[in-house]
């Protein structure tokens, strides 16, 4: 999110008992996936979410602070973007983005999922959940 001299604002500073919904946004930190980072936060700002990612965890462990966030939101979604390469020419996501949309579903968290195009989705646990196709 940018503030008025155009730096990326914090987002997972919701305050505490907000009304607003909070969304929690799972998409690999990556240099090609950069631009999610910036559009997409304040998208849902705007639509009225507050909106956490994976990114502002100072002194804290990872792993616990990622699922404390995710348990504290009422939607997730995930942007499944091409990884890492298959023999067929297919794509896998980030096996982290994977585990964060796994968690949410255990935890009956709505989840939406934005696929870009080549990206493989139809295995485990995410083979029965609506996509978004993105041609990015």
């Amino acid at each position: 999110m940018s503030n008025e001299e155009g730096q990326i604002a914090e987002t997972n500073s919701a305050p505490v008992g907000s009304s607003r919904p909070s969304v929690f946004l799972a998409y690999p930190f990556r240099d090609r996936d950069e631009w999610i980072r910036y559009v997409v936060p304040p998208l849902l700002n705007h639509y009225g979410c507050d909106v956490r990612t994976g990114d502002l965890y100072p002194a804290q462990e990872i792993n616990r602070a990622v699922r404390d966030d995710i348990a504290r939101s009422n939607l997730l979604v995930a942007f499944l973007t091409r990884t890492a390469q298959l023999k067929n020419g297919n794509w896998v996501p980030s096996e982290w983005v994977i585990s964060e949309i796994g968690f949410a579903i255990g935890r009956e968290i709505p989840v939406v999922l934005v696929r870009e195009l080549g990206v493989v989705t139809e295995i485990g646990i995410l083979g029965n959940v609506q996509v978004i196709n993105l041609d990015a």
